[in-house]
């Protein structure tokens, strides 16, 4: 009889344990990130390379771009449900987007806002506050940025995989 419970009471615990998720799980949570990101960088790469004020409908143009996919890129992520009940990874996600979706529709823009003025009405001041806004703009993202890098990189060494740069 103890054998038979025993015997039972192993066979739930393997059955419980390999309920969970596994390792190929994670990559694919990992790869819903990877994919809205991979979506956002030409909209943003594009923007921020048309901010060098030489052609004022194609700043126009990419703005638009960026903003929109910005925001759907809060959008999708809040799509995403925690992983084996954990959000630390899901958070950190969520404020990488978040931030970039607020700097569109706060600093970038204020600044495509300033730099598609007549040359004649930019003062000064606009000139300094596009200085004061392209700061802010590389500060918060290089610190949100830096916090996802650090949750993902802590998300792959829990579930044990690699992260690879393209």
């Amino acid at each position: 009889m103890k054998k038979l419970i025993l015997s039972l009471a192993a066979c739930a615990t393997l059955v419980l344990t390999s309920c969970g998720p596994t390792k190929d799980d994670a990559v694919k949570y990992n790869d819903s990130f990877i994919s809205i990101e991979k979506a956002l960088t030409p909209a943003y790469n594009g923007f921020i390379d048309q901010i060098d004020g030489h052609n004022i409908d194609s700043l126009k143009i990419a703005y638009e771009a960026f903003a929109a996919k910005a925001k759907s890129s809060v959008e999708e992520c809040a799509k995403i449900q925690p992983f084996a009940e954990k959000k630390d990874y899901l958070d950190a996600a969520t404020a990488y987007f978040g931030t970039i979706n607020n700097l569109a529709q706060n600093e970038g823009k204020q600044i495509v806002m300033i730099m598609t003025k007549d040359t004649s009405q930019v003062t000064e001041e606009d000139v300094a506050n596009v200085g004061k806004c392209a700061e802010k703009f590389d500060a918060d993202y290089a610190k949100v940025l830096k916090v996802a890098q650090e949750a993902q990189a802590a998300f792959a060494k829990e579930w044990k995989f690699e992260i690879k740069q393209d």
